[in-house]
């Protein structure tokens, strides 16, 4: 999944979160899920400074909403 997309479902998340909570947790776990397949396929690259890192960012600031 391409880092727009990726920042794309994280605000569905977001908004997603203001009406229910229980669904949004899901969403987010799968998104979460989706990050993990995407730093195993691209293992040999480096992590600082790509989309990855991108990606690590939203799904860190996504975590808060569940803390």
């Amino acid at each position: 999944m391409n880092i727009d997309m990726y920042e794309e479902h994280a605000n569905v998340i977001r908004g997603m979160y203001r009406r229910d909570k229980a669904l949004a947790k899901h969403a987010y776990r799968n998104l979460s899920d989706i990050f993990i397949q995407d730093s195993v396929a691209n293992i040999d690259e480096p992590f600082y400074g790509t989309s990855m890192s991108r990606k690590g960012r939203v799904l860190f600031e996504l975590q808060g909403l569940f803390i």
